[in-house]
């Protein structure tokens, strides 16, 4: 069978390099939740935007509220809103953005520079890819068994590579799929 390589992979490759843990730099940011997950539900690609976030939380939030866990969604200041998170987007140090990742149990959300940076600090990870193949550019770093990656089916068809989509391939994902996957990774028993 064929291994599709990583884009990580490729550019060590044309550059010469060797591939390491990345280091990631962090800046305190008070955060009011001792425990919570994270959600980067935008990407900077309309196509790579998920447009069910809103159902997955309706269905994940009354597990996590009764563990004592919050929401934290981070992103872009423009970032449409998702019900029932708490929301730091638009935080002008990327600094505090990464620590607040780094401090979660798990981080979760469309593919971004922030599962990078969750890939980098060995976090549980669920991500969606439709565009691009899961294998190519999905998390690099941290414990494969603590990544769930949804790759939309796309109705067959190949990967468009487009960053634009109508209709969105992402959005074939099934919203329940990912919620049980978070679940699942948090350890809280759900039906």
């Amino acid at each position: 069978s064929i291994r599709l390589m990583h884009l990580i992979e490729q550019y060590a490759l044309s550059c010469g390099v060797k591939i390491d843990k990345p280091f990631v730099e962090t800046c305190f940011f008070p955060i009011p939740s001792k425990k919570y997950i994270t959600l980067h539900a935008s990407s900077g690609m309309q196509a790579k935007n998920y447009d069910y976030y809103n159902e997955v939380i309706q269905m994940i939030h009354p597990y996590l509220q009764k563990e004592g866990i919050d929401i934290i969604q981070i992103g872009e200041k423009d970032d449409k809103k998702i019900n029932g998170c708490l929301h730091y987007t638009g935080l002008k140090d990327l600094k505090q953005t990464f620590y607040i990742i780094q401090n979660s149990l798990l981080h979760f959300g469309n593919d971004s520079f922030s599962t990078h940076v969750a890939s980098g600090f060995d976090k549980k990870i669920v991500s969606l890819y439709s565009i691009l193949y899961k294998e190519c550019c999905g998390p690099y770093w941290g414990k494969k068994e603590n990544h769930e990656l949804f790759e939309s089916h796309r109705g067959g068809s190949k990967a468009s590579f487009s960053n634009q989509e109508n209709p969105k391939t992402i959005n074939m994902i099934m919203p329940e799929k990912i919620a049980q996957s978070v679940l699942k990774l948090l350890g809280i028993k759900n039906n």
